[in-house]
């Protein structure tokens, strides 16, 4: 098995959904985020995949988060909850894509 990890980081705030209908206080966060991709054998040129495109594509997608209020845009406005588990679930599924 192989890996290659690449990291970001940004700024944002949210207010988590809870039980009843009740919203905490809106406040920021620091997050750090770890892409790891795997593979079960080397490409042609010895590599899992090339680190700059995962970086880019990394990059691209955690730049609409820097700053922002999380539950102020999609796809946290409406139901999904601007958790930590829920924001790792979206950032990942972008960079899949």
């Amino acid at each position: 098995m192989y890996a290659i990890e690449v990291r970001g980081t940004f700024s944002a705030a949210h207010a988590l959904r809870l039980a009843e209908g009740v919203t905490e206080p809106l406040h920021g966060h620091d997050f750090t985020v770890t892409a790891r991709i795997t593979a079960g054998a080397l490409d042609a040129l010895g590599t899992v995949l090339d680190f700059h495109e995962v970086a880019s594509a990394l990059e691209r997608i955690l730049r609409p988060l820097q700053n922002a209020n999380l539950n102020a845009i999609e796809p946290f406005r409406s139901t999904v909850n601007p958790s930590a588990e829920c924001l790792a679930e979206h950032i990942g599924r972008q960079l899949e894509a």
